[in-house]
């Protein structure tokens, strides 16, 4: 317990509480003080006295035996790794997966509300939306980047787009992974709403969709924003149709073929992208290297530390010199498994995706089905799982809707 100057007393679960939302809220920022809010709030943890039992409660959990069976592969990986300092910094990677859902767990047993983490969440990803946009527009109109005298606002929309990310740091498809998760989160909550009849929520909620949607489209990146639009269309649409509300299905989808049509017309970087192929090649050159290595060594793979060392030489190899010289991943989160830690890997890796699929489905968890639909197949162009921005995103909202008191039934998110 901390008391203030003031003799204000701080209890150990406040202040912990205050430690996730500082993880939370820097997630799509700098990597250091993201983790740096981690350990301290593994440190809250650990002292509050709650982590024995937290830890107990937790391992009644499948999922949460999965989490540690695939981490304990990343450790036996040490042993046939040559690159030590990677395959330590692999583990370094991971570790969120092991700590983030018990300490959450811990939060939620104490009586903590799970929205509140997941507005939290939204909140952080509007900041850095906002962010990157003042950046960028302060260095076309300030400091004259970035113009193009014949184009809509004399902008370069190209290098608009292009270089939109980059103001905060943030890779595009991860940044769009991002700003798509909250879309999912403030849809899921206005379908919520629209029952209770609070009209200036639902108008506010869909306001934010709108600009979060625009700025995903600005984005440009391609499966988080093609695959996150099919998603929400069905999801959307579903619901209606299940509650026999046609006409607002149809609503729905009418607005939503004439939002999409005219982001798209008007989008040059995306429409680029989208009609050229762009990056299409280059990662069907990538698998092919990430396949001719899994051949190798199929059972036990590389090993976590050697993936890069060995796609260089094999990008060297197939005279990718470019891909060798950057030590490219081979975008694609299943062939990075496989490669890295073999059969059992990219098995147990599944399996955890498919688990959290089926157990939402088959408990109504709508919000986490969207959420692993969106992971599973933003991994067939990324390698998700090997970023620290990937891996605590899963680990964040897996241990927010993923764990209760009882594993038979998954807890909505917003009930």
């Amino acid at each position: 317990m901390l008391i203030t100057k003031k003799g204000y007393k701080l209890s150990n679960s406040q202040l912990l509480d205050f430690g996730i939302i500082g993880f939370i809220l820097t997630m799509p920022f700098k990597i250091q003080i993201n983790s740096l809010f981690l350990i301290i709030s593994a440190l809250l943890w650990i002292v509050s006295g709650r982590a024995l039992s937290d830890l107990k409660s937790l391992l009644k959990f499948k999922l949460y035996q999965l989490y540690i069976l695939l981490y304990s592969l990343y450790i036996v990986g040490l042993l046939y790794s040559t690159n030590m300092q990677a395959a330590f910094s692999e583990l370094e990677l991971k570790v969120s997966l092991l700590l983030l859902p018990p300490i959450l767990h811990s939060l939620f047993s104490q009586g903590r509300a799970k929205n509140r983490y997941l507005f939290i969440f939204v909140l952080a990803c509007f900041i850095a939306a906002v962010s990157s946009l003042f950046m960028i527009f302060y260095k076309i109109y300030f400091l004259d980047m970035y113009r193009q005298p014949n184009q809509p606002l004399q902008i370069d929309w190209v290098y608009f787009s292009f270089h939109l990310p980059k103001q905060i740091n943030f890779h595009a498809p991860y940044f769009s992974m991002y700003v798509m998760l909250s879309i999912f989160i403030l849809a899921h909550w206005i379908l919520k709403e629209v029952n209770n009849g609070q009209t200036w929520k639902i108008l506010l909620g869909l306001v934010t969709i709108f600009f979060f949607f625009t700025f995903n489209v600005l984005l440009s990146s391609r499966t988080a924003l093609v695959s996150g639009t099919i998603i929400l269309l069905i999801g959307s649409i579903a619901y209606f149709f299940s509650k026999k509300r046609y006409s607002q299905a149809g609503l729905v989808l009418s607005l939503s073929s004439i939002l999409i049509c005219s982001l798209y017309f008007n989008t040059p970087y995306l429409r680029r992208k989208l009609e050229g192929g762009t990056g299409i090649t280059q990662r069907q050159q990538l698998w092919r290297a990430g396949f001719e290595l899994i051949k190798d060594t199929p059972f036990i793979g590389v090993g976590p530390g050697d993936t890069k060392d060995r796609l260089a030489v094999q990008y060297s190899r197939m005279g990718l010199s470019s891909e060798a010289k950057n030590r490219l991943d081979p975008h694609n989160q299943y062939i990075q498994m496989f490669l890295a830690l073999g059969v059992m890997g990219i098995l147990v890796y599944t399996v955890c995706l498919l688990y959290l699929l089926f157990t939402s489905l088959r408990n109504s968890s709508y919000l986490l089905t969207a959420f692993v639909l969106l992971y599973i197949l933003c991994g067939t162009t990324e390698s998700v799982f090997n970023s620290q921005k990937g891996v605590v995103l899963f680990a964040f909202i897996a241990g927010v809707l993923a764990f209760r008191e009882r594993e038979v039934q998954f807890e909505s998110s917003f009930s």
